[in-house]
């Protein structure tokens, strides 16, 4: 069977990581419950997804392999199912799951709601300065030259700016749609998303959410690991292979060839800059109390509440950032009308 279904949306696998994690722990074999679970569903494309799922658990692979397989989830979400069977702590995994799917819809709709007022801002002005540019600028040139036989050296250059400034305008905006129709094109797929991911692990503004994401997995993964009885190498070595972000992982590389070369946990974390400094000391107490799987779940947890953080207050300054400007860009086109057929008014009285 090849991967032929589409990605599901963060919230519709949150659901099925949620349903799956209840099924666990009643204790109903996956097969049953991935069975029950296709009974339950009317939608069709869930249904299949779930038949697949089903038809790979028959031929004898594990819930990994079976849910790779189906192509209807992201890597991620594979690897730490995967980790949930050899840890023997599935249930756990799934609600985790369940929850960074659930926190990755909330910020995703957040995005969403608070982008669209802008857009639609974008979208009206663009269609206000075209009509400025295209049909009123032409018209009040036209009657400005009749009025004062020729416009004098500065009413043209004015009326000119204001035609450069409308055209640049447009432009701008068509190259911000085109961008944010390829962006929404590329979240689609499971390669075009660790592309978006690469790109905004370089850009400026997105940056230290990037760096707050894979604080977040790798605290996530170390604590599941580390909860399980499994050893902080062996913890690492999952940690390594969730992380997605090049950088990252080559930092988690380096701190297995510390480690293996004789130095602590901690000194190889603190020297490989994935964790801050107040969140490596959190890590030394635990390490030295015994008690760094909870203190990474704190750290995951508290990573996935700042990175809310930082998509709320960065919308927050893009929003009338965007709407300034825009106001901005039409009020110049409309001076650059108003001035010389005022200039050429008064010379007129």
């Amino acid at each position: 069977m090849s991967k032929q279904n589409e990605l599901l949306t963060a919230r519709e696998t949150a659901a099925f990581c949620s349903q799956l994690a209840y099924i666990v722990k009643a204790g109903v074999p996956v097969r049953e419950g991935i069975s029950i679970m296709s009974q339950d569903t009317e939608d069709d494309v869930s249904k299949k997804i779930l038949e697949d799922i089903g038809s790979e658990l028959d031929d004898g692979k594990p819930l990994s392999e079976a849910v790779e397989h189906c192509g209807a989830f992201p890597s991620y979400m594979v690897k730490m199912i995967e980790i949930g069977h050899t840890s023997g702590k599935l249930e756990e995994v799934l609600d985790s799951l369940s929850d960074y799917y659930d926190n990755s819809d909330s910020i995703s709709r957040g995005i969403r709601n608070a982008v669209a007022y802008p857009l639609a801002m974008i979208l009206m002005m663009s269609v206000v300065i075209a009509v400025l540019v295209i049909r009123v600028l032409p018209v009040f040139r036209e009657v400005l030259s009749q009025l004062g036989n020729e416009m004098g050296g500065l009413s043209s250059s004015v009326m000119d700016a204001g035609t450069v400034l409308g055209n640049v305008s447009l432009i701008l905006v068509a190259v911000i749609m085109a961008v944010a129709v390829v962006m929404l094109a590329m979240r689609t797929t499971e390669s075009g998303r660790e592309a978006l991911g690469r790109l905004f692990s370089k850009m400026v503004f997105t940056r230290a959410i990037s760096q707050k994401t894979v604080e977040s997995r790798f605290a996530s993964t170390m604590s599941l690991m580390l909860s399980s009885g499994l050893d902080v190498d062996r913890s690492l070595d999952m940690a390594c292979g969730l992380v997605e972000d090049k950088s990252a992982k080559a930092k988690m590389e380096q701190m297995k060839k510390e480690i293996d070369s004789g130095s602590s946990f901690t000194d190889a974390l603190a020297r490989s800059g994935i964790l801050s400094g107040l969140d490596v000391r959190m890590v030394t107490v635990g390490f030295k109390t015994g008690t760094l799987d909870v203190i990474m779940k704190k750290i995951a947890d508290r990573a996935e509440d700042e990175i809310s953080e930082r998509v709320g207050n960065m919308i927050s300054v893009i929003e009338p950032t965007l709407v300034a400007i825009l106001s901005v860009v039409v009020g110049a086109i409309i001076l650059s009308v108003m001035l010389p057929l005022m200039s050429i008014m008064s010379s007129l009285v």
